[in-house]
């Protein structure tokens, strides 16, 4: 239990055994008429719960954040911040591949040119489909 200035009692679960949970960092805040709450594995979602009106949903958009907060966001709203370290990791792989630092273990580490002509001719099919509101075979020419 903690316990804040002005008296206020705060309480901390940690635990890094939980089945399912694995990492989960999760923050609640319970005041007189509104809580927060806060998950890491939905990091982009802050609940806000009411005890007079109905409970709502506020969505990261840099946009209407503080300018300390904006400061600190690395990514626009609709993405998760950290999700532009995964096109670092996966161009350091690319570079890494095209210096000659083969990773026999990691073949499939990055896409190659037929996993990308196979998504564009499933994309190309969706497109005719939709078009001409009928069913269309998706084939692939070797």
């Amino acid at each position: 239990m903690l316990e804040f200035e002005g008296g206020t009692i705060g309480t901390v679960a940690a635990c890094q055994v939980c089945p399912g949970r694995k990492n989960r960092i999760s923050l609640e805040i319970y005041g007189r008429e509104k809580s927060l709450a806060w998950s890491g594995e939905e990091p982009n979602v802050l609940w806000i719960g009411s005890r007079f009106e109905p409970n709502s949903l506020l969505l990261k958009d840099p946009s209407l954040a503080q300018p300390m907060a904006r400061d600190l966001m690395g990514a626009p709203g609709g993405l998760a911040e950290g999700y532009l370290d995964t096109w670092r990791a996966i161009f350091s792989v690319i570079y890494d591949h095209i210096k000659g630092n083969e990773y026999p273990e990691r073949e499939d580490a990055f896409p190659t040119f037929a996993e990308g002509y196979r998504i564009q001719v499933l994309v190309e099919a969706m497109l005719k489909s939709n078009a001409e509101n009928r069913w269309v075979d998706v084939k692939y020419e070797v």
